[in-house]
């Protein structure tokens, strides 16, 4: 049952893309193979309805397999045995079988959805998209605009085709003046995809970094699926808004062929400058930028300062983690001026053959940082050599618990089982939320 659980999650974890689970597997060391294959780790998914019609579909394919080997005169001990051996292939199977009728339902959902967004054609529609700050940048946007005029936004961390398609399905009407959409994408042709039936005339480009490097093979190929944006503002004769302070923007800056203003983000604190931006483009007034910005609230799991009834600070910064992220996340633990910094975190997924490289990186930065590290990934293990493995959130609140509450602070960087029931076990005695400065 641990295999078969774990391998629904795994589906489900990388959205049921075969790409992401090809590169997954490039990054797993070749001695885990054979027990993932047969063990797999603890691992719960989600309950949603695709995962229960999967699980079915496994459990109808399984139990033909038993009949089969039967059949031709294998004993059912052995029978059962086979089939068990075979999981993760039956539940690959069973994803596979949905991969035609998934896309039949996409397609027609976006198509129903291009027709509803032609018909407001006095919608200022605002693309947000890069490789972080994504989410920050569309709040302090939306909140700003909305001192003004009536903005509908994409919610959460939503940024695929379909969930966009499904929003202006459900929630698109003539009452919005504006429309700001986070894109995000795992290959090129994706964003210029979603603009295609989005139609944005506005851009904003927050910066490119190694994000997703093994989906899109190179910087170079990242560089131009999040420039596409910029590319379909260029032919509409839009407006983009770049973040050049990022390196990879700034350097390809000869490739922007529409009107442009330059803003400066080097930490999340500062993404609300791509707001400030948009805001006096649109013609606000300073104090009503500033009384947007203060209204902003971040979507759960991004750089969130709580402080627990015990006086224990935590920085939740689960919801995804990037190179950068991550140690913008670190540094924003360190200033919280305590005396143990804790560092709780996954590792960073999707990076191909940098993968390696990169987390070795972020080891030797974070050996630097704190003494107290630990890695809740064990794929992950042979890169964080000054990390300790700890597969448990019990263990976790056990060592959490034997240091001083004031003088401690706890990041949690990236999404993770074990991290979330940890989550769940210190917020059960949270006292109150603070806003990140």
């Amino acid at each position: 049952m641990t295999n078969f659980l774990y391998w629904l999650y795994l589906w489900q974890l990388k959205e049921y893309r075969a790409d992401r689970m090809k590169l997954h597997f490039q990054s797993v060391p070749r001695e885990e193979w054979l027990r993932l294959w047969l063990v797999g780790l603890r691992r719960r998914p989600r309950i949603t309805v695709k995962v229960l019609v999967i699980a079915a579909l496994t459990a109808l394919i399984s139990l033909l397999a038993i009949v089969f080997f039967m059949s031709i005169y294998i004993p059912w001990p052995l029978a059962v045995i086979f089939t068990y051996g075979l999981v993760p292939l039956f539940v690959s199977l069973s994803v596979g079988m949905l991969v035609f009728p998934s896309q039949i339902v996409t397609d027609l959902l976006i198509s129903i959805a291009a027709l509803k967004r032609r018909r407001f054609k006095d919608l200022v529609v605002i693309g947000v998209t890069g490789s972080y700050g994504k989410t920050s940048t569309k709040e302090a946007i939306a909140s700003v605009l909305g001192e003004k005029f009536k903005v509908l936004k994409t919610r959460g961390g939503v940024n695929t085709k379909l969930g966009i398609a499904k929003q202006i399905i459900k929630e698109l009407n003539n009452s919005y003046e504006f429309y700001v959409v986070e894109m995000g994408a795992y290959k090129k042709g994706e964003i210029e995809e979603i603009c295609s039936f989005v139609d944005p005339k506005i851009g904003v480009l927050t910066g490119v970094n190694e994000q997703h490097l093994g989906l899109f093979g190179s910087l170079e190929n990242t560089i131009d699926a999040k420039f596409e944006l910029i590319d379909h503002i260029s032919k509409q004769g839009g407006y983009a808004f770049l973040n050049t302070a990022d390196p990879n923007v700034k350097t390809n800056l000869a490739r922007v062929k529409c009107e442009y203003e330059e803003y400066s983000s080097t930490n999340p604190s500062e993404n609300v400058n791509g707001a400030v931006k948009v805001g006096k483009y649109f013609g606000l007034t300073d104090e009503e930028i500033s009384r947007g910005l203060s209204k902003v609230k971040m979507p759960k799991g991004r750089l969130e300062v709580k402080t627990l009834d015990n006086g224990m600070t935590l920085l939740d910064d689960s919801y995804s983690s990037n190179p950068a992220g991550f140690r913008s996340a670190v540094e924003k633990l360190l200033s919280l001026g305590k005396t143990n910094n804790v560092v709780i975190f996954t590792g960073v997924y999707d990076l191909g053959v940098k993968s390696e490289e990169i987390n070795k990186s972020l080891n030797d930065y974070l050996k630097d940082k704190s003494n107290h590290i630990y890695l809740v990934e064990p794929l992950f293990e042979p890169f964080y050599k000054d990390a300790q493995l700890v597969e448990s959130s019990k263990e976790l609140i056990n060592i959490i618990s034997e240091m001083s509450p004031k003088e401690a602070a706890i990041l949690l960087e990236g999404r993770n089982r074990v991290i979330n029931k940890l989550k769940k076990g210190l917020l059960g005695a949270k006292k109150e939320e603070k806003k990140v400065e």
